[in-house]
């Protein structure tokens, strides 16, 4: 029952409500695989935005991730 879920347990204490707080993504071993095979070609990213409320921040979003797929092209491309 996801009410018994410590992904529900709000962060500031209390029950465990319906609300997921939390989150968690493992990378998967195939995707990570083919990562290691394409070598410096390679740009894994995480699946979770680190930062989802302050757009200001670097870490904000996806953007850390397209930053670095950017870079990698950027060297691709000279």
């Amino acid at each position: 029952m996801a009410e018994n879920s410590a992904l529900c347990q709000p962060p500031t204490g209390g029950p465990p409500t319906t609300t997921q707080y939390f989150g968690k993504a493992y990378p998967a071993i195939r995707e990570l695989a083919f990562a290691r095979q394409l070598g410096e070609r390679a740009v894994p990213a995480s699946l979770c935005a680190r930062e989802v409320n302050d757009e200001q921040r670097a870490d904000y979003g996806y953007a850390p991730a397209f930053d670095a797929l950017l870079k990698r092209m950027a060297r691709t491309l000279k």
